[in-house]
Parts: structure tokens; C-alpha cells; sequence
């Protein structure tokens, strides 16, 4: 498939700001700008309050800029809450005509898909009862359906796949690149970096209401991640990425002298799944008293532990006093354990099986 280019939406220079009760401004959104190609689907990541939600909400004209402008060519829609756009005294067949009015579709149209639509949502046995005492799960089943079947070629998607159940989550993302192949551009905010990583062709970072990084999904998810500025990180997107200078860390007693990851015999690579991962690190210490207990913490995107190890966990292991030397702690991550996608490593440090404060 070739890649998309032509350009189906812009955002120029776009801010949004609110006034406050000290008779300041709060900055929502500060000169943001961007594209989206057709057929093109890019993620918006960020911590609460970066601005996600008030960019969605502007490109889907729900609220106006107060700087910048929006531009775009086609139909464009929208799921930024549960059920929005759906009136709650109607039925479910009643606001599946509705919304595919809104979205500028004949009643011959919506006749045609509305049995695709229905068996999308599988809520067949509800279509004839009133939205208002659908739970927020079906809410989103409809409305997602709606939004999937009817004639759009941009489509805004808000958080909102959190809340449907595992199978119907899977179906959407089925359909989501489905969409793609026709040529359907998507813009969707997300917490979990699964998605992101998975579906995402380019991915923003908002921070503060600014785009902090734009580009690749792993590498743009990587800067979300890391803890610290990037100049104490290997520039390289395709290496391995961790803190250098670990010779900056302070301990009582203890004082690390070198850390490194080596895959395959090589140091500071990239590796695939099919690779081993080895990681090294060398302490010095300095008084014969306490033992020494390092362990290694793995943590995925969405700050999911997957992994722990320390050599203190083995049966054998006794907590005796270290002498003062210099020592090598090792451990390796076997091959085809991890997959794809972008991981947090950590370190915690104990002595006498304390963790050292």
C-alpha cells in the first residue's frame, strides 16, 4: 500500500486559553500545529491536562480557537464522551437515523447499512428502546457503529475505547484498519501506548499545551516515557536508550561505576525479540559491613511490571556482609520473552534486604 500524502487536515498555529479568577489566562492549547494525510492514522499522547481533549474538541468545531485556525476537506466526525450527539429520549434505531442525518447521509443511505450497524453493536434485542437507560458499554457499542458505517473521511476518537469490553475492543480495532485501507483518516488520543505503537503511522506528544515531539510512535513514545531531559540519553532512536551517566547516583557506601546493555555480544544496540538482552552493572563498595542487593525492574508503555529480577530471590542466596571491591552484577532477559514495544527499566538498590533510603 502506498504511504499517504495528500493533506486532509491542518491545525495552524492553534491556541486556547481560559480566563481564570486571578484575572489571568490559562493556556489549554499554545501554537500547536500539525497535518493529517489520508488514509493516515496518528496518535495524541500526553499527561492529564496537556491539552488532548480541548484539541479534539477544537478540530470538531465544538469549541472555536482562540488563536490559529483549522482547516480541512470532507466529512469529518466525532466520538469525544460516551453517547454524545445521541438524544436520550429516542430509541437506538431512532438516533442511528439521527446521527447518520448529522453526518449528512440520505434515509436510503442509513437503510442500507443500518443492519451492518446493528450487528456491529450486537444490541439487536435494545434498538427499540430509549437510549437513556443504555449503560455507558452500550452507548459506546452504538455509537461507534454509527460513526464506523457512515460516510466520513476524517474521524476524531477521544479516549473512548477504554470503557467497551475486550472482545468489542478488538473488533474496533479490526474495523479501525479497515477504515485506514479505504482511505479514512484518524485522529484518536489515547492513554495506553499499546494502541498508539499498534495503529498509530505518526504520534504528538502535547506537553503544557505545547507539541513537545511529533514523528514516529516508538520514538515519540519513548520521550513520553523517559524520566529525564534528553541529553542524558543516547541519541540514537534505533539504540538501546538509558541514563549514561549513572555515575551521578549517590549511595551510602556504594558508588556505580559503569551500566550497560549488551545484546548479542554487542553493547548499546538495538535487538529484536528474538534476541537475548544482557544487562551489566559495575559498583564499587566501600566498607566490609551490609550486604547488597540489586534488582531489576521491567515496566512496560502502559507502566505494566513484566519483569523482576534480583539474585537475593534465590533460595540460597543469604544476606552476609560484602566485602569493600569492585563487583559485577549481571542479568539477562531471555530472548522471545518481551514483545514488541517500548519498555522502562529501573534499578532498586538494598543492603541487608532494606531497601536503602
Amino acid at each position: 500500500m502506498e504511504e499517504p500524502s495528500e493533506i486532509v487536515l491542518r491545525a495552524l498555529n492553534v491556541s486556547k486559553r481560559y480566563a481564570v479568577p486571578d484575572g489571568n489566562y490559562h493556556h489549554a492549547l499554545k501554537d500547536v500545529s500539525f497535518d493529517l494525510k489520508r488514509g493516515e492514522i496518528v496518535g495524541i499522547i500526553g499527561k492529564n491536562g496537556a491539552g488532548k481533549s480541548t484539541l479534539l474538541k477544537i478540530l470538531s468545531q465544538i469549541t472555536t480557537p482562540t488563536d490559529g485556525r483549522i482547516e480541512y476537506e470532507g466529512t469529518l466526525t466525532s466520538i469525544l464522551e460516551i453517547g454524545t450527539g445521541f438524544h436520550a429520549e429516542l430509541t437506538g434505531r431512532e438516533n442511528v437515523f439521527l446521527g447518520g442525518s448529522l453526518l449528512g447521509m440520505s434515509k436510503a443511505e442509513m437503510n442500507d447499512v443500518y443492519a451492518d450497524i446493528v450487528a456491529f453493536s450486537e444490541m439487536e434485542e435494545f434498538m427499540d428502546r430509549p437510549v437513556k437507560h443504555f449503560s455507558s458499554g452500550m452507548y459506546l457499542r452504538l455509537a461507534f457503529s454509527v460513526a464506523f458505517h457512515a460516510k466520513v473521511d476524517i474521524l476524531l476518537l477521544d479516549e473512548v475505547l477504554a470503557v467497551g469490553d475486550v472482545d468489542f475492543r478488538r473488533k474496533c480495532y479490526d474495523h479501525i484498519r479497515e477504515l485506514k485501507r479505504r482511505g479514512v483518516s484518524i485522529l484518536f488520543v489515547s492513554h495506553s501506548m499499546d494502541p498508539i505503537v499498534t495503529f498509530s503511522d505518526r504520534c504528538i506528544l502535547l506537553e503544557k499545551g505545547r507539541v513537545k515531539a511529533i514523528g514516529d510512535p516508538f520514538w515519540t513514545v519513548e520521550q513520553y516515557m523517559d524520566p529525564f531531559d534528553d541529553p542524558l540519553f543516547l541519541p540514537d532512536q534505533k539504540s538501546v536508550k538509558y541514563l549514561v551517566d549513572c555515575t551521578a547516583v549517590r549511595l551510602p557506601n556504594l558508588k556505580i561505576l559503569d551500566f550497560e546493555i549488551v545484546s548479542e555480544g554487542k553493547v548499546d544496540q538495538g535487538f529484536t525479540m528474538s534476541d537475548s538482552v544482557l544487562l551489566r552493572l559495575k559498583f564499587s563498595k566501600f566498607s566490609n559491613e551490609n550486604s547488597v542487593e540489586i534488582a531489576y525492574v521491567l515496566d512496560n508503555m502502559n507502566d505494566v511490571r513484566v519483569l523482576i529480577d534480583s539474585y537475593s530471590f534465590r533460595e540460597e542466596y543469604t544476606a552476609d556482609d560484602l566485602p569493600s571491591g569492585i563487583y559485577q552484577i549481571e542479568c539477562t532477559i531471555p530472548k522471545n520473552l518481551l514483545n514488541r514495544g517500548v519498555y522502562r527499566l529501573g534499578m532498586y538498590i538494598a543492603q541487608n534486604n532494606s531497601f536503602v533510603k
